[in-house]
């Protein structure tokens, strides 16, 4: 459905849209929206099955750290949970400043082709956020998927949002 006026073409409001952008930039107008600091990292992964009571079981997670406002030790394998094939993609999340931050941590698998494995997200709850110097885990960034494709996986692409206001409040 067409959501601009009949009388006026297409590339006509695109330039009228560009143009309010660079009013809006030339002007140094304030944002209606909160600050968003944007942290990603993608690499390489081979996904390994294990247990928690396997002796070597910390040999066989791959581990990512990022970040530096708030910092994220991502763990990545595979195993069963509930008697399901599931990959596990937790991380150990900690606010290292002296104020509450609201985070969004995104995660995605790829197998060689570049396919969509799987992907799960996790973030900070309420209105509070993450509390100054507070760690927390997300315990339940687990993607469940056949094992025969979850051995496909390649690698992996996280993104995470991390900002003053809640992640996804409409903006004012």
């Amino acid at each position: 459905m067409q959501s601009y006026p009949r009388h006026c073409s297409r590339s006509f409001m695109y330039l009228l849209a560009a143009c309010i952008n660079l009013a809006l930039f030339v002007f140094n107008a304030t944002p209606a929206h909160a600050a968003v600091t944007i942290v990603r990292k993608s690499g390489q992964c081979k996904l390994q099955k294990t247990r928690f009571r396997d002796r070597d079981r910390k040999k066989k997670i791959h581990v990512v750290n990022l970040g530096k406002t708030i910092t994220f030790k991502c763990e990545f394998y595979y195993g069963e949970f509930i008697r399901k094939s599931t990959i596990y993609a937790n991380a150990h999340v900690h606010n290292t400043t002296k104020k509450a931050l609201h985070y969004r941590y995104n995660v995605v698998f790829f197998d060689k082709d570049k396919n969509l494995v799987g992907c799960e997200s996790h973030g900070s709850f309420g209105s509070k956020g993450l509390a100054a110097g507070e760690k927390t885990q997300t315990g339940s960034c687990l993607i469940e998927c056949p094992e025969h494709i979850i051995k496909t996986v390649t690698s992996y692409q996280i993104t995470i949002y991390i900002s003053d206001e809640p992640i996804g409040k409409p903006s004012k």
